[in-house]
């Protein structure tokens, strides 16, 4: 690596948001979407809670047909 090419890695690695935490935080969500988690108003969709419990249900039979204990 040439002295040049180091010398602007390391501008770069220094600028403000690196040096003042490691990265640029993302946005915290949509207003409504953030304002329906926090009233407890929001539902989540059916047919994912209908997948979830099917996953779930796959993985603790795999579990037990290790011979482990799922609750563990």
């Amino acid at each position: 690596m040439k002295i040049h090419e180091y010398n602007e890695m390391m501008s770069y690695l220094t600028r403000r948001p690196m040096s003042m935490g490691g990265r640029v935080e993302f946005q915290k969500g949509s207003p409504r979407f953030r304002d329906q988690l926090a009233s407890g108003s929001y539902v989540p969709r059916l047919e994912n809670v209908e997948k979830f419990k099917e996953a779930y249900k796959t993985i603790v039979k795999r579990i037990k047909d290790l011979g482990l204990d799922p609750k563990k």
